[in-house]
């Protein structure tokens, strides 16, 4: 029996504490290897990162702007030094389900397969609720994630990017899992002020004005799945 093709994820954060604990635990049960790249943090979120076992590169580099696509392509050069067959590129906010352990196995089995997409629940006001109204329920059903692809030679992230990079380069069909992603990166109201900010500043034709608004506010509260 050959063996299970071997997965690194590769992650970015700044400031994670809150989440980086239950973001790592979750992946050691089903990756090989965990790279990541902080931003300066300045809160326990390094120290945090360095008590798992499966985090074999942490590289910290503390610059004075935004850039999405510019640091996934560092997180990606970091996973593909480690020489995995599947790499799976995430941010530290976003925490599969439980039932993780079991599925991304399997998906990682499927020959005709090259990269594999996933819905993200956006979590509000905490860790047991997320939103499912206006745009943030339809980023939900209609918005797939790429975040688990096959290690190939013409894999970067566009560097022009500033928000919002997806893969490219990737060669072969594209699948979506019902596996779903825990996106906590909204859960606190003050980091979700923060981003925003953040956001505003990159300027462009995006309007992130829903990142703090709560009009018409509807919640759902998250229930595992076996």
């Amino acid at each position: 029996m050959r063996p299970r093709p071997r997965i690194t994820a590769g992650i970015r954060v700044k400031n994670g504490e809150s989440y980086a604990g239950e973001c790592l635990q979750g992946l050691s049960e089903f990756v090989d290897c965990i790279v990541i790249l902080d931003d300066g943090s300045t809160d326990r979120t390094v120290q945090i990162c360095r008590r798992f076992s499966k985090v074999r590169h942490l590289l910290s580099w503390s610059k004075n702007f935004f850039h999405e696509g510019l640091d996934r392509n560092v997180v990606l050069a970091m996973a593909k030094d480690t020489r995995p067959e599947w790499i799976l590129c995430l941010d530290i906010d976003e925490v599969f389900e439980e039932c993780a352990r079991e599925v991304i196995p399997d998906l990682v089995e499927a020959n005709d397969i090259a990269m594999w997409g996933f819905h993200m629940y956006h979590f509000w006001r905490g860790h047991t609720h997320y939103r499912v109204d206006g745009q943030w329920g339809k980023e939900t059903g209609d918005h797939v994630h790429t975040r688990l692809f096959r290690n190939q030679p013409g894999l970067c992230f566009p560097p022009q990017k500033a928000h919002g990079a997806h893969v490219l380069g990737s060669e072969g069909r594209v699948a979506v899992s019902d596996l779903r992603i825990k996106h906590y990166g909204y859960a606190d109201p003050e980091e979700a002020q923060a981003k925003y900010e953040r956001y505003q500043q990159i300027g462009g034709p995006v309007d992130y004005s829903h990142l703090i608004d709560e009009s018409g506010l509807q919640l759902e509260e998250w229930v595992e799945r076996p």
